[in-house]
């Protein structure tokens, strides 16, 4: 289940023919919901519920597949009474850093011819799903349980990224580019407390133990193995003093 936010809704028109006597066209009207969620890859999708009566901009809803389809249910109502649990204050969280991106993108397209009112729209999703979750973590209890489930998350996301580069380095001749890449990367993590240290470690062994296409001697290359062993050995020596 994902946690989302009607966004924007319109009402839309369609024809369509109706056998009565001979034939004729009937206008229809669609009441449409369009609801911001944060989809398994955390990106910010856009579904459109149709002709759900319940749903009003600025809800929150959960939603879930039935069969295929998206069902949305609102819990806006709910918020006063019981609140949100631990788990839906992350997507909350998640999904204000996906609506931000997204901002940030539209605002720079903003100057070739992009809507400027969904850019209002957006800043003010934004503004309803941060005070939902500044009142939320106001407990400090909650709030407590969030910041560790958050943590995990963000470890967690880096280990998958990490596992990725160790395995390509272990398996594959990578070429310099995406060597400096990776060792950037890493060198940019030292101070990050959100990282595993022994993940680091094994990481930073792989980079310096890695072989690479068309090894030619290269100045930046020298300058980031040489950052790299410094780093291995702080981090090696934290590691020891903790024992």
């Amino acid at each position: 289940m994902y946690l989302g936010i009607v966004k924007k809704q319109k009402i839309e028109s369609f024809s369509s023919k109706i056998e009565n006597c001979g034939e004729f066209n009937q206008e229809n009207y669609l009441s449409c919901s369009y609801i911001d969620f944060c989809n398994q890859d955390n990106r910010l999708e856009t579904i459109t519920i149709v002709n759900q009566h319940d749903l009003f901009l600025g809800d929150l809803v959960v939603l879930c597949q039935v069969v295929g389809r998206w069902v949305a249910v609102n819990i806006s109502n709910e918020l006063n009474k019981k609140g949100l649990s631990t788990l839906q204050l992350l997507q909350l969280s998640q999904l204000i850093e996906q609506e931000r991106v997204t901002l940030n993108e539209e605002n720079k397209m903003s100057k070739h011819n992009k809507d400027s009112l969904d850019i209002y729209s957006r800043k003010e999703i934004i503004r309803i799903l941060l005070r939902i979750l500044n009142k939320e973590l106001s407990d400090e209890n909650k709030r407590d349980e969030f910041n560790k489930l958050r943590q995990n998350s963000i470890q967690k996301q880096y280990m998958e990224v990490f596992e990725k580069m160790i395995i390509d380095l272990k398996l594959n001749q990578v070429d310099l580019f995406k060597w400096i890449m990776y060792a950037n990367s890493i060198l940019h993590l030292m101070d990050n407390n959100n990282v595993d240290r022994n993940l680091l470690i094994n990481i930073i062994e792989c980079l310096l133990d890695s072989k690479i296409k068309n090894n030619e001697v290269n100045e930046l290359k020298l300058e980031l193995e040489q950052q790299l062993k410094e780093m291995l050995h702080e981090l090696k020596g934290k590691q020891k003093k903790l024992v």
